[in-house]
């Protein structure tokens, strides 16, 4: 059975994902901080992560899912945010560590697109493993540029999380 594991502080976000997804018959552990979702990776060892950006915590999601990436490379990596831009969402994905960015809308908006890729993983646990494509995930983790990576990170604490976008 593949899981899913959503990362998430909104909790009509983690209700309306985890009924919408349950209601297909698929499996997603839900968790509401930073150290709750380590917590139930450790547990679960899912094949897709998704996590909020602005999660309570000592670290935010980007960081979260960095970590996570360099335990299991080849796991899925989602970042949703209201807080991030369309330029923001363009520098995330060129570091090569997030397979897609979402920016949230409305709850249940959120909702399908986490079903969405919910299905998708459980479609791939599936499939036999591509070793090949899980080194070449593995060696992509380890080539992420720390330096650019922690700018990014902080650029993004400090310029999106004060300015009042919201989420």
């Amino acid at each position: 059975m593949s899981y899913a594991l959503l990362i998430d502080d909104d909790e009509e976000i983690l209700r309306s994902a985890s009924d919408l997804v349950q209601s297909q018959g698929l499996s997603l552990e839900t968790a509401s901080s930073w150290e709750e979702g380590i917590q139930k990776f450790r547990a679960y060892s899912p094949d897709l992560v998704i996590s909020d950006y602005n999660l309570p915590g000592s670290e935010m999601g980007l960081s979260l899912l960095l970590k996570l990436a360099r335990i299991r490379p080849s796991m899925r990596l989602i970042l949703i945010s209201g807080y991030l831009d369309e330029e923001d969402v363009a520098e995330i994905q060129a570091l090569g560590l997030i397979h897609e960015v979402v920016r949230k809308v409305t709850p249940i908006d959120t909702a399908r697109t986490i079903l969405k890729a919910v299905k998708e993983a459980a479609a791939r646990a599936d499939e036999p493993t591509d070793w090949v494509q899980f080194a070449s995930a593995s060696t992509g983790v380890n080539a992420i540029d720390d330096e650019a990576f922690s700018k990014l990170d902080e650029f993004l604490k400090t310029h999106r999380l004060t300015n009042g976008t919201g989420k």
